[in-house]
């Protein structure tokens, strides 16, 4: 009864986690959504009330985290050797994300996902009147976002649920989580579902989390030069 209780309280750790992730994606998005009637003193001060917001919130989670994982402060290096190893998962990842965009285009007949239909969208109606948000939506995307999606869901993700730093149940159940905010449709499943495999893959290889950061931030990186070309 004890055991059940426990997983209970993780699990809806983790929902929180996930939905505290997706608020802090999204805040960007909307200020671009409403850039249009924000004057400029008003955009700096969203910015720097959201830079706030993150290093409190990031502080505190990187907090709770080393808790969980006594030695996560050790292991928190990152070396020649594994900026090496970022780049071949990296790659991995890319590779990876072709072989989905075909699975999905055999199942659906579309190129792209939902989701990054929504961020090239952005990217489209994005304009230099508001350099800020346009800063800042970028740096959500390459930076922000896989710091928090991966201490969430491969950092807390393997603490809380499994109180493993790997395993082969952890990699499939996170990864599951980790494609459930992201797809729209089920043709969409496989090109998440083996990204969050890479990311996992990376994590794995010492157990840190920094790891599956830096392979996440890599992958992130080419939509945001896409978006950025987009606007020229």
């Amino acid at each position: 009864m004890k055991q059940i209780k426990t997983i209970g309280v993780s699990s809806l750790k983790i929902v929180g986690l996930i939905l505290l992730t997706l608020l802090i994606n999204s805040i960007p998005m909307y200020f671009l959504a409403y850039s249009a009637s924000i004057s400029l003193i008003l955009e700096i001060l969203f910015v720097i009330l959201y830079m706030a917001f993150l290093i409190v919130i990031g502080k505190h989670l990187f907090s709770k985290y080393f808790k969980y994982d006594l030695n996560a402060k050790k292991k928190f290096r990152f070396g020649w050797k594994d900026v090496g190893f970022a780049l071949l998962f990296g790659l991995l990842a890319r590779v990876v994300a072709v072989l989905g965009v075909m699975i999905q285009y055999l199942l659906s007949g579309k190129l792209i996902s939902a989701n990054d239909a929504s961020l090239r969208g952005i990217g489209a109606n994005m304009s230099f009147q508001h350099p800020f948000f346009l800063v800042l939506f970028l740096f959500t995307l390459v930076v922000v976002a896989p710091v928090f999606e991966e201490l969430v869901f491969r950092g807390f993700g393997n603490r809380l649920l499994f109180n493993k730093l790997v395993s082969w149940l952890g990699a499939l159940v996170t990864s599951i989580l980790f494609v459930l905010p992201h797809v729209h449709s089920w043709a969409e499943v496989p090109t998440y579902f083996m990204l969050a495999l890479v990311c996992y893959a990376s994590y794995a290889r010492r157990g840190n989390v920094l790891d599956s950061i830096v392979v996440h931030m890599l992958n992130n990186l080419l939509p945001a030069i896409y978006i950025f070309l987009m606007m020229l």
